[in-house]
C-alpha cells in the first residue's frame, strides 16, 4: 500500500507520542523486549544496538496513554520515500485507535520532512489494512499464496 503523506495530517493530541532519541532509546528497547515474550537483552547488548533506533533514516515512535506504554511504530526514510513498519500495540490498549494515531503522526512527520510517497505492507482484510485505508493508503498489489496437495486432484 502507498500514499502521499500530505493527504492526512489529522491531529493525534489524545495520545502522547514521542520520537525515540538517544535519551529514551533504552526505554524503547525495553518496550520491544516486552512485546516479544521471552526475549532477553543484557545491558551490553542494549548499549550496542540502541543508536540504531534513533538513526536519522529510521525513526521510531512510542505512544503512551496516561503515561503508560501503549503502542509503537517505525518510519524508514530513503530519499523522498518512506516505509511504515513495526507497528505494535500492547494487548491492554488494543481497540483504542493507538495504531491509527501513530500512523497519522508518522505521515505528518514524513510530510514535514519532504517525503513524497510512503509505503507499507499489511495483511489484506485486517484491522491494519483498514487503518491504512482510513489514512489514505491505496493498494498497490496483493500477494497471493498458492497450494497444491500431493496426490490430490485439487
Amino acid at each position: 500500500m502507498f500514499t502521499d503523506p500530505t493527504s492526512e495530517l489529522e491531529s493525534t493530541s489524545a495520545f502522547q507520542i514521542e520520537r525515540v532519541t538517544e535519551r529514551n532509546a533504552e526505554e524503547f528497547i525495553r518496550w520491544i523486549v516486552r512485546s516479544k515474550d521471552g526475549v532477553e537483552l543484557n545491558k551490553e547488548m542494549i548499549e550496542r544496538i540502541k543508536a540504531y533506533f534513533y538513526s536519522p533514516i529510521f525513526l521510531n515512535y512510542m505512544l503512551r496513554i496516561d503515561g503508560r506504554p501503549a503502542a509503537m511504530g517505525s518510519l524508514f526514510l530513503k530519499d523522498q520515500e518512506g516505509y511504515i513498519a513495526n507497528d505494535f500495540t500492547f494487548e491492554s490498549f488494543r481497540g483504542r485507535g493507538c495504531q491509527l494515531a501513530l500512523l497519522r503522526h508518522r505521515l505528518s512527520e514524513a510530510a514535514k520532512l519532504g517525503i513524497k510517497t510512503v509505503y507499507t505492507d499489511v495483511e489484506f482484510g485486517t484491522i491494519s489494512h483498514g487503518n491504512m485505508e482510513k489514512s489514505g493508503f491505496k493498494t498497490a498489489y496483493i500477494n497471493t499464496f498458492w497450494i497444491k496437495k500431493q496426490n490430490s486432484n485439487l
